[in-house]
């Protein structure tokens, strides 16, 4: 099933219910929703037109988010927590990773403004945003020396964001594909293929994603 057709039967899906079945719906939603995500899901009820900025706003509250990331001044804690293996008497020491700042937070929205572009059919804005959040490498600050700096693999193996990282590198060659001339396509996306984030990603599933056939 294809992202279009997906919306496609969630749309006939709700035309069809009653106001009682609407209800009931939502509130097994929201039954489902992990703690970390109740923020984020409550909000999502209330007037849109009133409350939610406007993209370009958006945009450039993101942007300044990702220039204090890349400028260092927004970074992860961390700390060492001892622990033992099974049958072993030796110690040893893990990185717990801290969000106090909400990082993971601020880029699951900003991948969501992200998609919400695509589909909107604003592929420069999209390209530009998902090509910037793709990159993104965020600094570690602890007590025991230096840390390596997490990028976005790492935050999802930490369980740090929850994103579904083969959708954003199909959205992200989707938009550019959209964007970026004949002639330049097979080369950018050559250099796309060679990165972590779109091992396992074939270039058929790009066209499964988007708002045009």
């Amino acid at each position: 099933m294809t992202y279009r057709e997906f919306l496609n039967l969630t749309d006939e899906k709700v035309k069809n219910m009653s106001e009682r079945e609407k209800t009931d719906w939502i509130r097994e939603l929201a039954r489902k929703q992990k703690e970390h995500q109740w923020d984020d899901f409550l909000p999502s009820f209330d007037d849109k037109t009133q409350k939610t900025l406007s993209e370009n706003e958006q945009i450039n509250k993101i942007n300044d988010f990702l220039r204090k990331v890349e400028e260092g001044d927004i970074y992860f804690d961390s700390e060492e927590e001892e622990y033992y293996d099974d049958g072993c008497w030796e110690r040893d020491f893990r990185t717990i990773y801290l969000d106090s700042a909400e990082i993971g937070k601020q880029l699951s929205q900003a991948f969501d403004l992200a998609e919400i572009l695509l589909m909107n059919k604003q592929y420069k804005q999209a390209a530009e945003l998902y090509e910037r959040l793709t990159i993104i490498s965020v600094d570690v600050v602890g007590d025991f020396g230096e840390y390596d700096p997490l990028d976005l693999n790492d935050m999802v193996c930490e369980e740090l964001l929850y994103v579904n990282l083969k959708t954003i590198a199909l959205n992200l060659l989707y938009s550019q594909y959209q964007c970026l001339a004949d002639k330049n396509r097979a080369g950018r996306f050559v250099e796309y293929f060679k990165r972590k984030i779109f091992h396992g990603v074939r270039f058929d599933e790009v066209f499964t994603v988007g708002p045009e056939e």
